[in-house]
């Protein structure tokens, strides 16, 4: 398995919180839509209980 195969599998393809496309930018993922974000190979709930 490559490195970027093993970082797809840790990547979350939609927004848990709008269900919109989350984007990469270097080691986290972005919702443009809502502001959600996260590093790569977590989950960032922080973002979903404060709102």
């Amino acid at each position: 398995m490559t490195l970027e195969q093993r970082d797809y599998m840790n990547e979350l393809i939609e927004c848990p919180k709008c269900k919109s496309r989350l984007y990469r930018c270097g080691a986290m993922q972005v919702c443009i839509r809502c502001g959600y974000w996260t590093i790569i190979g977590t989950a960032n709930l922080d973002s979903i209980i404060i709102s």
